[in-house]
Formats: C-alpha cells, sequence, structure tokens
C-alpha cells in the first residue's frame, strides 16, 4: 500500500520540476509592504535564502508528513492540493534545505475515507517521525488527523477546512489555512450585489463545513431580506440530481448555489440543462474551475459563477505577493503543462507557512522541536500569494477572504467584491433555449 502511494506521488512530480524550479528559486521577499498591508507582516519568502548551508544530504532531513485524497471522491481536490504542497518542498530543496537539512515530504493517501486519514496521521508521527503534518481538504478527513496530531502534541497545518467545531475545542495543534465566513460573506454578496436576486436555493453536501456555511448564508441573506426558497442536503458524489434541481424549479429560485464538491457541481449544470431547468444564475461554492476541459461541460459552464481566492491573471492576490504570484504560475505550468489553479495556491501557501516556521525556529537556534514548530505557527504572520496567514488562538486564519467569478464567454470576470471587480455580472444568465 505505501509503496504504492509513493509511486502515485512520485508520478505527481514531475522530474522537470528541478529546472522549472531554479525560476522560482530566484524569487525574493525584500519589498516592503504596500500602504494596505501592515509594515510589520514580512512576505512568505524562499525558506533557503537567509539559511544557505552545508549540502543537505550532510544533515538529518527533516521529515514532514503529509495527508491528501490521492484518490477517491475527493481526489480532485486533494491531487491539486497537494502538487502545491509538493512545488514549494521541491523548491526549497532545490536551494539547499534549511540549514543544509533537506525536507523529506512522506505522503499517505487517505483514500477519502477518515479511517484511513487517521490511521495515516498515526503512522507517520508514529512510525516516520515526522515533526508536522500538513494536508487535508474536506472536514471528514481534517478532522480525524487533528486528532490523532493533538494527542501526540504535533502541530497540523489543515489546507482546508471550515468545519467551526474544530476551532472551538481548544486544540493547541491544530491550525488551518482557510475560515468558513469568507465563503459565506462572498455567497451573499455576490446574491445581493452582484446578482440583486431575491429568492435563493441552497444545495449542499452533508460535510459539516458545508452545512455551516449553508446555515451562515441563511441567516445572512435572511438578514437582507433575501428569501431561500429551497434548502436541501446530498450526500458526495450523488448520481442524480434531478429531484433537487425540480425543487428549485418549482420553487422558482432566482440563484441557485451548490455547496458541493467539483463532481457535485458538474453534474448539476448537466442536468440543469438536460431537464431544460433555468435558473438566473448558479453559483458552485468549492472546488475546481467549471471551465476546466476534462469535465467538459462546454457552453453550459458559460454564465456560472464560482468562488475564487488566487488568480494573479484576474488580480486575486494578497497585496505585494503579486510577482511572487506570477513566477509561481509560470514556474508550475512550465514544469507541469498545467495551469494552477487556487487549490493549487492553497497547498502552496499552505507549504510555505510551514516551511516558514520551520525557519523561525531554525533561525532563532532552538531545537527542531514540534512544539517549537507549533509555537512559531502560533505567532506567524506573514504574507504568502493566498492570504495574509496568521492564527488566533484556537488556530483560525485570520485573513481569508473570497472572490466570485463569473464565465463570460472566454473570459472570466470578477463580479464581487467591487473593489476587486473586473466586469459586471450577467443576470440573469440566458435560458438554455436561448444559447
Amino acid at each position: 500500500m505505501h509503496t504504492a502511494v509513493r509511486r502515485l506521488a512520485n508520478s505527481l512530480r514531475p522530474v522537470v520540476w528541478l529546472t522549472a524550479l531554479a525560476v522560482v528559486g530566484l524569487i525574493t521577499f525584500g519589498c516592503g509592504a504596500p500602504a494596505s498591508a501592515p509594515p510589520a507582516t514580512p512576505e512568505a519568502r524562499s525558506i533557503s535564502a537567509a539559511t544557505e548551508a552545508a549540502p543537505s544530504q550532510a544533515k538529518e532531513p527533516i521529515r514532514i508528513g503529509e495527508i491528501n485524497a490521492l484518490t477517491g471522491v475527493f481526489s480532485t481536490q486533494g491531487i491539486p492540493v497537494h502538487e502545491g504542497i509538493q512545488f514549494a518542498i521541491d523548491e526549497v530543496n532545490r536551494q539547499g534545505g534549511i540549514d543544509g537539512r533537506e525536507i523529506e515530504l512522506i505522503l499517505r493517501d487517505d483514500e477519502s475515507k477518515p479511517e484511513r486519514a487517521s490511521a495515516a496521521a498515526e503512522e507517520l508521527i508514529n512510525q516516520e517521525g515526522v515533526v508536522a503534518l500538513i494536508g487535508g481538504y474536506v472536514d471528514t478527513l481534517v478532522g480525524p488527523v487533528s486528532e490523532v496530531a493533538e494527542q501526540n502534541r504535533v502541530p497540523y497545518l489543515a489546507v482546508a477546512s471550515l468545519d467551526k467545531r474544530l476551532v472551538q475545542r481548544g486544540y493547541r495543534y491544530f491550525f488551518r489555512m482557510s475560515n468558513l465566513e469568507g465563503f459565506a460573506q462572498a455567497a451573499v454578496g455576490a446574491v445581493t450585489e452582484a446578482f440583486g436576486a431575491r429568492r435563493v436555493a441552497l444545495l449542499h453536501s452533508v460535510t459539516p463545513g458545508a452545512t455551516q456555511t449553508t446555515q451562515r448564508i441563511q441567516a445572512l441573506l435572511s438578514e437582507k431580506g433575501v428569501e431561500v426558497v429551497v434548502v436541501e442536503k446530498f450526500k458526495p458524489g450523488l448520481s442524480d440530481f434531478t429531484p433537487l434541481l425540480t425543487k428549485v424549479r418549482d420553487a422558482e429560485a432566482e440563484v441557485l448555489i451548490s455547496l458541493g464538491f467539483t463532481g457535485d457541481n458538474v453534474l448539476m449544470i448537466r442536468q440543469l440543462k438536460e431537464q431544460n431547468i433555468n435558473v438566473g444564475a448558479f453559483l458552485a461554492m468549492y472546488g475546481a474551475s467549471l471551465r476546466a476541459p476534462v469535465f467538459k461541460l462546454g457552453d453550459a459552464a458559460n454564465y456560472t459563477s464560482s468562488t475564487a481566492i488566487w488568480n494573479p491573471k484576474l488580480g486575486l492576490t494578497t497585496p505585494g505577493t503579486e510577482e511572487l504570484s506570477q513566477r509561481f504560475a509560470a514556474a508550475f505550468e512550465k514544469a507541469t503543462g498545467k495551469q494552477p489553479d487556487g487549490l493549487t495556491q492553497h497547498g502552496y501557501s499552505a507549504a510555505l507557512t510551514l516551511l516558514n516556521a520551520i525557519r523561525s525556529v531554525v533561525e532563532a537556534g532552538k531545537p527542531l522541536t514540534s512544539q517549537n514548530i507549533r509555537d512559531a505557527l502560533a505567532t506567524i504572520d506573514i504574507r504568502t500569494p493566498l492570504e495574509r496567514v496568521q492564527f488566533d488562538a484556537n488556530g483560525e486564519s485570520m485573513h481569508y477572504k473570497i472572490a466570485v467569478v463569473q464565465i463570460q464567454g472566454e473570459e472570466d470576470v470578477v463580479i464581487w467584491p467591487p473593489e476587486k471587480a473586473t466586469g459586471e455580472a450577467v443576470f440573469p444568465m440566458p435560458k438554455w433555449e436561448e444559447r
């Protein structure tokens, strides 16, 4: 099993990265913070730039454990997250590691199963001796890993997590790059400001984060005087949304918000078209871009909207990291033949965060222990391409802001928030028979 996972990890890390990483290795982070960002906040930077030392093979490696869904229902999200993490690790190792020590990333596939995620965490900590854990896309997988990490006093940086209960337990070793409020505010902003809609339907996965985000969106819309006419839940991977979509049609919803994952969103759009069910807007809260050719949606994806947190072509980057984002995107595409998306950037920025915490421990002359890495994460304040990274006392991300992008023909247009908008929303979107 583990040998197979290692082979899969290698298949996701083309050898050609080594040449492309030289490009990313030129990135430095010495420029000052813009006026909109706190001057005291340093930028995430190439770790070894300040720790040039003896060749990495002269010292024992620093072992980090990654747990992600490389197979199963959440693999569509887990694989790009892993690719971003791996890219950051390779970048550092290309430059000599940290204090002359190579970063050894030990990867485990949780197979999209909570019990496998928990077992992988136990193994990485107690058998592989990792000093920290990273990865995770959905709360049903993140939660079990966080339990094991807390019991063993090993820091765990979750790449994507929304379940509020996970940051209400008083755990000291759990940190996450995302939060629920960012998604809720984006959904409500799009409905009320970009679309100007008055009737909304919410279809959500039964996962804790999606359920709680739905509840928060519903409460915020109610405050704005917007009527939520349908709220229905479903299991990830549902094979037929027709009954739920029929309810949306019969309730005359103007906007359909999907709080499912990539496969769910793709199937909903296909079945909306097949059943000739028209809504004024379709907003996908999670998952990959619906424009991706692999989904084969074609014109059906046109005028759909989705959330986005990072896209350098659209100006969606953390202020002060624009150059880093451009260079990362170019190097990643050259190395892999693929354009990085928000999921890739979640992984990359999470890895930058963890590696900067490790570097700070080394530079302070402290032993590189899990406790010291945990303490460094608790006080970290850096800017990554994804966001300014700073955690509250419960490990919650403090600066996670989401935008909404609509596909308009050949263009992706930022329609919310107003200060980031590159155009106006098309609402209502054309009916199927008008296309």
